[in-house]
């Protein structure tokens, strides 16, 4: 008993020492760091995920792969947004009326902490990775549309889907990070670049395996491998081990289709014949060699000439094929884009998606829609909830000042365990005291016989003990007595 006491008290007077020490280090850390508060929050999720209040392990970081050729590597025009909104602000003002750009396309992408809305926003744990051009250094950076040097896009104030599909993602994942990887390049075709090995052994000619198919995979395993380099210091920070910071791929994203369709253009149908049987082929290599079956699928339509009356044959014929190759590929899915096309505007380039900043966020926010409804069956989820991110998000319940309080109640609980255990000790300690003192006054209340003799009380108990045991001797007699009768 007094074992098992002293093992319970142990794990008390632990408890409480991590508490003190807790305190003490934040004591000395406030000394160097006054205006830090997130060395009180460290403390404070460690000390949480110790006693078990918070989850020790995050879930992966989502990863998305965007890949294609022109339309998705980025051609969206900045300086088209400014320009509308310029001349909106002008034409407010020749009628009197105050500009407001609060229901604009683009007005969801400013900064709601600039009151005056000359800033954009940029989302610090939306990730874009790029291996953009062969003379350039691999990018990495948070996402924002006037993303410059690195740029997203093909050139500095220019963007592709990324931005609104990120956009929309993150009003889904609100308490988790999210890693998108492009794999885009101009002019590169699925029947050379993007050829994959299995399509070079179905192929009927000396076609190598493209170069292009070996960068989405580059792209991919530099990105999971340098989480500890392109994730914010403060999300770093906030993972106690480093070797908890991990992330798994969870959709991908194919806009390709025009450096095809333009081959078959200069004469070579080949490339629209074999485009499918190609495109299947690039899918199945690259799950085999991510080791995802059943990676998401979305294929972009290729919508470039919209809806108009005016639309070429050889592109209609196209996208009947991308249905076809959306409806053959395993958990594939494919996203209309055609009627999200602005058919008029001074910035839009013929048959291509170059210059259309309109058209290309409502194009992202199409395949973001689409990749959600094959994760979660639904085009708009529930933001989904993250007990190991909550704490590090700041929402409108002001989740740092949460984290805060439960430390210190969680040290005032601990206190008042240490105490009552050490009361309850004590307590115990005295109940024994207790205990003996009562009973040696009732030991002191028996009347004392002056002729008591302890030594002749012992003969007389041990006589009586050999009474006893010749009592049993003789019971023994009796005993086989009985049974000599039963024989007879």
């Amino acid at each position: 008993m007094e074992k098992e006491m002293v093992r319970h008290s142990s794990k008390r007077r632990r408890l409480v020492a991590f508490a003190c020490m807790t305190c003490l280090r934040i004591a000395s850390a406030a000394k160097t760091t006054v205006q830090d508060d997130s060395i009180l929050l460290t403390h404070s999720r460690n000390l949480g995920r110790r006693l078990g209040l918070f989850s020790s392990s995050p879930l992966p970081i989502k990863v998305f792969i965007l890949a294609g050729d022109d339309a998705c590597e980025g051609y969206g025009s900045l300086t088209q947004i400014i320009h509308e909104r310029t001349q909106d602000q002008q034409d407010d003002k020749e009628a009197g009326t105050a500009f407001n750009d609060t229901e604009r396309y683009y007005s969801h992408l400013l900064d709601p902490d600039d009151p005056k809305h000359l800033k954009w926003r940029t989302y610090r744990d939306v990730i874009v990775t790029y291996d953009h051009f062969n003379n350039e250094p691999w990018v990495y950076g948070p996402l924002r549309i006037d993303a410059k040097d690195p740029s997203y896009g093909h050139a500095n104030y220019q963007f592709g889907p990324e931005v609104e599909f990120g956009t929309v993602l993150k009003h889904v994942y609100v308490q988790e990070p999210i890693i998108i990887i492009k794999a885009a390049w101009s002019g590169r075709s699925l029947y050379k670049d993007f050829l994959s090995p299995s399509g070079k052994a179905a192929a009927s000619d000396n076609r190598a395996t493209g170069f292009q198919y070996y960068r989405i995979l580059t792209s991919v395993r530099r990105t999971l491998d340098s989480l500890s380099e392109i994730m914010p210091r403060d999300i770093q920070e906030y993972v106690t081990h480093p070797e908890q910071l991990r992330a798994e791929v969870v959709g991908m994203v194919w806009f390709h289709g025009y450096s095809d369709l333009n081959l078959a253009d200069d004469g070579d149908s080949d490339p629209v014949d074999n485009y499918q049987a190609n495109l299947q082929y690039l899918i199945q290599d690259l799950r085999d060699e991510l080791n995802l079956p059943k990676l998401p699928l979305v294929i972009a339509q290729m919508g470039g000439q919209g809806m108009a009356s005016n639309v070429s044959q050889a592109e209609l014929d196209f996208r009947r094929m991308q249905q076809r190759a959306a409806d053959s590929i395993p958990n594939a899915k494919l996203a209309e884009t055609a009627s999200l096309m602005n058919p008029e505007g001074p910035f839009r380039e013929e048959n291509i998606y170059h210059g259309q900043a309109d058209s290309m966020i409502r194009i992202g926010g199409a395949l973001a829609e689409a990749m959600l409804e094959m994760l979660y069956g639904t085009a708009t989820p529930s933001p989904r909830k993250n007990r190991f991110w909550k704490s590090y998000y700041k929402g409108s319940t002001d989740e740092s000042g949460i984290a805060v309080a439960a430390f210190f109640v969680t040290i005032v609980i601990l206190v008042i365990l240490g105490v009552v255990g050490v009361v309850l000790i004590r307590s115990r300690t005295r109940i024994g005291r207790w205990r003996r003192s009562v009973v040696d006054s009732i030991y002191s209340m028996v009347p004392i016989n002056e002729e008591y003799d302890d030594d002749e009380t012992d003969d007389e108990g041990y006589d009586d003990d050999d009474e006893e045991y010749e009592d049993d001797d003789g019971g023994d007699s009796d005993g086989e007595q009985e049974y000599t009768d039963g024989e007879i």
